[in-house]
């Protein structure tokens, strides 16, 4: 199973390596800046036959200097996430909200998946037998 969250924080530690990235918890006593990943809510609806779609909405929390730290983080992450290099995914509905000094960032992605096919023993070889003739 892909996991998105992880295929973001990558992405973020490839682009900001000085900052530091929490994926489960902050711990206490963290220092500014810092991001923080959090998956909001995930779904996955069958398609048709061994096609799904997996959809994953993500808040990057991230932990400022100064608003305007915050509000110009939010600038560069609008054109950094917009797709998830390593896997080829575009994200949508992003938007963002700033309060004391803390971004976060919403973002969905959507991926099409395609489960493995079950693998049934083959079929022996058929005999046919015809009474009464």
């Amino acid at each position: 199973m892909l996991d998105i969250r992880q295929e973001v924080i990558k992405q973020l530690d490839g682009l900001y390596p000085d900052i530091p990235i929490y994926g489960e918890s902050v711990p206490q006593g963290f220092e500014e800046p810092s991001f923080f990943v959090k998956v909001l809510d995930g779904s996955r609806a069958q398609q048709l036959d061994r096609r799904y779609i997996h959809e994953v909405s993500i808040d990057i929390h991230y932990f400022a200097t100064s608003n305007k730290d915050a509000e110009e983080m939010a600038n560069n992450l609008y054109e950094q996430m917009e797709v998830l290099e390593a896997i080829k995914i575009k994200g949508k509905n992003m938007k963002h909200e700033v309060s004391d000094r803390v971004l976060h960032f919403f973002i969905d992605y959507k991926v099409h998946l395609m489960k493995e096919a079950k693998q049934y023993p083959k079929m022996n070889r058929l005999e046919e037998h015809v009474y009464g003739k």
